[in-house]
């Protein structure tokens, strides 16, 4: 080993020793937040059934669709320029 290892390694140990250990803690407080939402909707249906049909006769089915938005958000579903909901 050499001089200035010799001198170097008792102020290491010195310093290893005398280290602390940082601790976590905790702060309470007010923070400001804000957060825009977008408006935004989900549509759901069920598939319709008409089973067996006639050609040339009318036949009916009944099926459901529904719309799930976020709070606020006005909607319109319509089928063939007929409003069903909103």
């Amino acid at each position: 080993m050499t001089y200035a290892m010799k001198l170097a390694a008792p102020f290491l140990l010195a310093t290893l020793a005398s280290a602390q250990v940082a601790q976590a803690g905790s702060a309470t407080g007010i923070m400001n937040v804000s957060v825009n939402v977008h408006s935004s909707c989900t549509v759901s249906a069920v598939a319709l059934n008409f089973g067996s049909i006639t050609p040339g006769s009318a036949t009916d089915a009944q099926g459901s669709i529904g719309a799930a938005c976020t709070t606020g958000t006005t909607y319109k579903i319509t089928i063939d320029g007929r409003q069903l909901f909103g």
